[in-house]
């Protein structure tokens, strides 16, 4: 009788063991980048089953950084920063665990990806004219990109005047490209 006793008790301390309250939840960690007005940030979400969290660094403003939650379920998320900044962001999950959100925040329009590589990211996000994202010895910053060559065929208003001013002999020192 003792046996059987101290079996159930044993069962109940384990069962007791499985219930919400301390049950370990499966997470994931995915890469966050976001752009708000002319901010652009960086930083991980953990997420659980149907909802998660996340913290973001700004790249631009050094301290600078916000958290936040979400729910897959109400695809929302709300997030709040350290110099008192807020938004809102509509959620939209594609497949597996990458998606895209858009919404407001205090700095301006919102536009944020989670589960990118950076390719993606710098194709889907409006950055900044001139900027994207890189990876540097681990870490993700931002870096200036130089225009695209143009191709010897295109030839840009200003070069157009100054060729034409070239060709009839009126060429002046004004005109630094010529």
């Amino acid at each position: 009788m003792r046996v059987r006793i101290v079996i159930a008790l044993i069962c109940l301390v384990l069962i007791a063991g499985c219930t919400n309250s301390g049950e370990r939840r499966k997470q994931l960690g995915t890469l966050v980048l976001a752009v708000a007005g002319e901010e652009v940030f960086a930083g991980r979400a953990v997420i659980y089953a149907a909802d998660g969290t996340f913290r973001l660094q700004s790249l631009i403003t050094r301290d600078l950084s916000c958290r936040g939650r979400f729910t897959f379920r109400a695809r929302r998320a709300k997030f709040t920063c350290s110099d008192g900044s807020e938004g809102k962001i509509r959620l939209y999950l594609n497949e597996g665990v990458f998606g895209e959100g858009f919404g407001t925040s205090s700095f301006g329009a919102m536009s944020l990806v989670y589960g990118h590589r950076i390719d993606q990211a710098n194709a889907a996000l409006p950055l900044p004219e001139g900027l994207r994202l890189v990876v540097v010895d681990g870490e993700i910053r931002l870096a200036y990109v130089q225009p695209e060559p143009k191709a010897p065929n295109q030839i840009n208003l200003v070069d157009s005047v100054c060729l034409q001013l070239a060709v009839s002999g009126h060429c002046q020192s004004t005109y630094r490209s010529c």
